[in-house]
């Protein structure tokens, strides 16, 4: 099984605020050649507050949908979900997978479990995991909010 190391920050994304919980110990091996082709699943928020961000209203909801497709992409070597960005009215997440991996089948059944969700997705190459290292990982303020709140500073 492989390891991970899940936290959250807060911080900005296209002038928005934003959360992001991302798996930090994908760092240490990215980008990973077996997985270049990055994938994304956007979720429109039903009841997002002034700033954009998710509400306890919804909580619940996001939480299921969100383990329905982790619990569909995993188990396998061919996906790796790596993070998710919450804010501007919508939950992104995204996941790094192999060529040969189908993505879209995996997950179909979960969308239709959530019809009162409109989503968005896509996918593009990414060998580098661009995405991971210069929008999900953490910069040097992102990493004082999870190091502060896990010393309890």
């Amino acid at each position: 099984m492989t390891q991970t190391d899940w936290d959250y920050y807060q911080c900005n994304v296209n002038d928005q605020l934003s959360s992001i919980f991302v798996d930090l110990s994908i760092a240490r091996q990215a980008p990973l050649t077996s997985l270049p082709i990055l994938h994304w699943h956007w979720i429109r928020l039903r009841f997002p507050n002034d700033q954009g961000m998710s509400t306890d209203q919804e909580f619940d909801a996001l939480c299921h949908y969100q383990d329905n497709l982790e619990a569909a992409i995993s188990g396998s070597d061919d996906i790796r979900y790596v993070g998710r960005i919450t804010g501007s009215g919508r939950r992104e997440l995204y996941f790094y997978a192999s060529a040969e991996a189908d993505v879209e089948g995996r997950i179909a059944n979960v969308i239709s479990k959530f019809p009162e969700y409109q989503f968005q997705r896509g996918s593009k190459e990414d060998a580098e995991w661009r995405q991971y290292l210069d929008l999900l990982y953490p910069g040097e303020h992102g990493l004082k909010q999870i190091m502060s709140r896990r010393t309890g500073e």
